[in-house]
């Protein structure tokens, strides 16, 4: 199973991130405001834009993460004997145990997503 994730990344991280997952028509702002634009072709577009960018500049993206007991996981909710426990910055492997009947990560809008079950183990 697959998730987005946001991560955040400098210049060089978000330009090889980007070339390598074939990014258009998106531009990127960091959190001191500068921007980075890729145009239809997915190249670099400086235009109308500054070309300083220091590198300590973040630039959050959201990509796709394949789940596994090994994800480290923000918030995990663990659906035990009818009750919800809350775990953070966790992984699921560590958080699984005999009393465990579901596994849920917490998403940025609040909804729940399914990753785990007891009797299907990792949700495809």
């Amino acid at each position: 199973m697959k998730i987005k994730v946001k991560k955040e990344m400098n210049y060089y991280e978000l330009i090889k991130w980007a070339w390598k997952n074939g990014v258009k028509n998106t531009t990127f702002t960091s959190d001191l405001g500068q921007t980075v634009n890729f145009d239809s072709s997915g190249d670099l577009d400086f235009l109308g834009s500054s070309r300083f960018i220091l590198k300590n500049e973040k630039f959050a993206v959201e990509v796709e993460e394949e789940i596994t007991e090994e994800t480290d996981i923000s918030t995990l909710i663990e659906l035990n004997r009818g009750e919800f426990q809350f775990r953070y910055d966790t992984f699921l492997r560590e958080s699984k145990n005999c009393n465990s009947d579901a596994f849920y990560i917490l998403n940025d809008d609040m909804t729940m997503t399914l990753v785990w079950t007891r009797d299907g183990g990792l949700v495809q």
